[in-house]
């Protein structure tokens, strides 16, 4: 998959309404450029198993992940990784 050179607001697709407070989604560029470069089917894969965000589908062709709790699973990975004793 190749992604197409946009600034980064124009990946964003911003969902508002009355009730709801702003909600942003990353597409699949935005989740590489945060470090998140595993393929699509390893995604896909982990969002089965429980083991990242599911993608919210805007139509055939188009998903996105919820950037609060891609964030939030980023954030888990550092805790993760910082609980584990050193192997020296």
């Amino acid at each position: 998959m190749r992604c197409i050179a946009l600034k980064p607001i124009e990946r964003l697709v911003v969902m508002q309404t009355q009730t709801r407070p702003q909600r942003i989604f990353l597409t699949r560029c935005d989740l590489k450029e945060i470090g998140v470069g595993v393929s699509n089917s390893t995604l896909l894969r982990w969002e089965e198993l429980g083991r990242f965000p599911r993608r919210v589908r805007f139509s055939n062709i188009v998903v996105a992940w919820p950037r609060e709790l891609v964030m939030e699973w980023c954030e888990a990975r550092i805790s993760e990784r910082e609980k584990k004793p050193s192997s020296s």
